[in-house]
């Protein structure tokens, strides 16, 4: 039986054929020869396949189903320490077999576990630029202070990280983001992205706006201000 197989792995690598893989006593070492011969490989994207002496060492993330059908196959064991099944090398037709019902259900496992990823990660961006878009102003792009300055946005302080690009401004978009530019059609405007000041940020400003109303009535005090 032996001397036929050979044959068969010879004549085959004679004349660049493909090997028949139900040759009648093609086993082990033999039949890994007749797959690597036909271009064919055990391992898979989630299944890694490595030979070792006489044995077969299989390794995949847990999926209860790849359990079941590498269990099938005789003689073959799992190593705890190793995290990986044996099987042994005279079995190896049989793991070839129960491969791509493996596959397929270790692929199915693993984009399942990577949509509700995907979906959290798109959630996250959509989350990001709303919350983006809440924290803008409307602004003239003339009396645009500049980037970094603490002002006072509806009675709180208020920071300006930066600002987005300039536009003509519209009745439309001043009647959404700023009614008391409705005057202001046809002006360069902008939106300024704003957050929240800290404690230090807002006592700098507070110590401004005191040096301006004093200032303020100083000049009052002197007539040159209503």
């Amino acid at each position: 039986m032996q001397a036929s197989v050979d044959q068969v792995l010879r004549d085959a690598e004679f004349d660049g054929s493909p090997v028949p893989l139900d040759t009648p006593g093609l086993e082990g070492g033999a039949y890994l020869a007749a797959l690597a011969h036909n271009g064919q490989r055990l391992t898979t994207r989630h299944i890694l396949v490595m030979v070792r002496d006489d044995h077969v060492r299989v390794g995949f993330p847990y999926n209860a189903q790849a359990v079941v059908l590498v269990r099938s196959i005789p003689g073959a064991r799992f190593l705890r320490d190793l995290t990986a099944w044996l099987v042994p090398l005279a079995k190896v037709r049989d793991l070839h077999a129960v491969i791509p019902q493996m596959e397929e259900s270790l692929a199915r496992a693993s984009a399942g576990a990577a949509a509700p990823e995907q979906g959290a990660d798109e959630g996250a961006i959509v989350a990001a630029a709303h919350e983006r878009r809440a924290g803008r102003v409307l602004m003239l792009f003339a009396l645009r202070p500049v980037a970094r300055s603490v002002v006072r946005v509806a009675a709180d302080a208020r920071v300006i990280e930066g600002y987005g690009r300039t536009f003509l401004l519209d009745a439309k978009t001043a009647s959404v983001s700023a009614p008391h530019l409705s005057r202001e059609v046809g002006r360069p405007c902008c939106y300024a992205y704003i957050r929240a000041a800290t404690p230090d940020e807002t006592a700098v400003l507070e110590k401004y706006e005191a040096f301006i109303e004093t200032e303020r009535s100083r000049l009052r005090g002197l007539g040159r201000v209503r």
